[in-house]
């Protein structure tokens, strides 16, 4: 699992473009409304700026990876929100770079 989210980091590292609009994004609902703008892509964070927000976030690579590990059961629904949202604040924003990141290759 470490070595596909090392490929899975590296490929979102170099397509995720910053100034990027991503949409939020829920398993159970689908796009939510909201936005936010990728501000920064460094090789151990991805710095974002949310609508509304005049403050940028950076999330670390090490969030990325604890959400990894389950976002193939998130996916279809047999991990709860709570499980990513447990394990980082910014589960919101890193499911939805995943999700954005699956329907980009597409």
């Amino acid at each position: 699992m470490n070595g596909h989210f090392e490929d899975t980091w590296a490929d979102i590292q170099r397509r995720l473009p910053v100034r990027e609009r991503i949409q939020n994004w829920s398993a159970d609902k689908g796009y939510t409304g909201g936005r936010f703008r990728i501000t920064d892509v460094e090789p151990s964070s991805i710095t974002i700026e949310a609508d509304g927000t005049s403050i940028p976030r950076q999330v670390a690579k090490s969030e990325f990876q604890k959400i990894f590990a389950d976002w193939p059961a998130y996916q279809v629904g047999t991990a709860r929100r709570s499980v990513p949202r447990d394990k980082s604040k910014n589960a919101s924003y890193i499911l939805s770079i995943l999700h954005w990141h699956e329907t980009s290759l597409a």
